[in-house]
């Protein structure tokens, strides 16, 4: 059967909508009726050409992303669903946020931070060390309390581009993912945080860049050091990033560039070249900053990383053995890969719960 991101999808839709246009031609001036049915038949034909348009359009951008990569792929992302993208309210089982503690009353939360109506506490930190400022969004364990001892561990969320904070929380199920393995035993007491990464609306793959906003300082030292102080997490233990996409580069660039502050990651349908346009100007600059570089040079002290593909999502599956191969010492790589699939959340919602049981095995000490 014809796949949805194929090339033939594109010409058929191609095809009806230049036989509509015709159709839109013809019969413009032979509608029957009273002026206003006539207007009527006329205004369907010109939504009816619209429509075909869009959904050409569609198919063109699917053919070249590859999104969508199988009818039932492309029928879930258009079904009614509470998966991915859709917010949990505070009443659902795993919203987090408005927990209360032991005692029976919510923890105070720090100055300029409120808990939203879909159970996540926002703010917004204006970052000493980077300069830049931006949005935070937390998701809080059950009974939070930052006196907690032992203190929390952190998990930070990256999405991709275009995208926002809290879309890789919603998307990827994390708070829902570490709830349950909290409740299991097999992950820690654990804070899920995510922050602005596409300063001026545009793509910095998580990096410091010359002349431009300093984004890994930002994550590494603001937005790290917020937690910490605000929120109760251990300021001695390295975190995990999670990210997807372009957010999936940015999770292995931020462990491999940074391992004394990041001990895992998961990177879900990333690249090893970078996107953002800061990392590649010349050919010198896209070399530098691809991952396969930066996991040659090895990391001190060791870290875990795992990379997640679908074997019909482009190129993602030979990046990432590129990538296993080319790691240098103290880097251990593990690839997960799904046989089907494209580039869209219903498979990133998928991939998230191997992903985290893959997690409970390794820890970031």
């Amino acid at each position: 059967m014809t796949r949805p991101d194929s090339l033939a999808v594109v010409i058929a839709a191609a095809v009806v909508l230049l036989v509509a246009m015709a159709a839109a031609v013809v019969l413009w001036n032979r509608v029957r009726g009273a002026r206003p049915l006539r207007t009527a038949q006329r205004i369907g034909l010109l939504l009816l050409c619209q429509l075909l348009a869009v959904a050409t359009a569609a198919a063109a951008v699917n053919h070249v992303n590859q999104f969508f990569t199988s009818w039932s792929d492309l029928g879930g992302a258009l079904a009614p669903s509470d998966a991915a993208g859709a917010a949990l309210s505070p009443d659902q089982p795993g919203a987090t946020g408005a927990a209360p503690t032991p005692s029976g009353t919510p923890a105070p939360l720090p100055p300029g931070f409120s808990r939203s109506a879909d159970g996540f506490v926002r703010g917004h930190l204006t970052g000493t060390a980077s300069g830049v400022e931006g949005d935070v969004v937390v998701a809080l364990p059950p009974g939070w309390e930052p006196g907690h001892h032992p203190r929390y561990r952190v998990i930070l969320g990256l999405a991709g581009y275009p995208g926002n904070p809290v879309d890789a929380i919603i998307g990827l199920h994390l708070a829902s993912e570490v709830d349950s393995r909290m409740q299991a035993g097999t992950l820690p007491p654990t804070i899920v945080v995510a922050a602005t990464t596409n300063f001026g609306g545009k793509n910095w793959d998580c990096a410091d860049v010359t002349g431009g906003p300093q984004v890994a300082t930002w994550l590494t030292r603001d937005v790290r050091e917020l937690m910490v102080r605000e929120f109760g997490a251990d300021p001695s233990a390295r975190w995990t990033a999670v990210g997807l996409s372009s957010g999936g580069y940015c999770a292995a660039r931020l462990l491999l560039t940074d391992p004394t502050r990041f001990g895992t990651a998961i990177s879900m349908s990333g690249s090893n070249a970078p996107d953002a346009p800061a990392l590649s100007g010349t050919a010198a600059d896209r070399t530098a900053a691809d991952l396969r570089t930066l996991a040659a040079h090895g990391t001190n002290p060791p870290v875990a990383l795992l990379l997640t593909a679908t074997a019909q999502d482009g190129a993602t599956v030979k990046d990432a053995q590129a990538l296993k191969a080319a790691v240098g010492p103290g880097v251990s790589v593990d690839v997960q890969v799904l046989p089907k699939g494209g580039h869209n959340w219903s498979v990133w919602g998928e991939m998230a719960a191997p992903a985290f049981d893959w997690l409970t095995s390794h820890q970031p000490h």
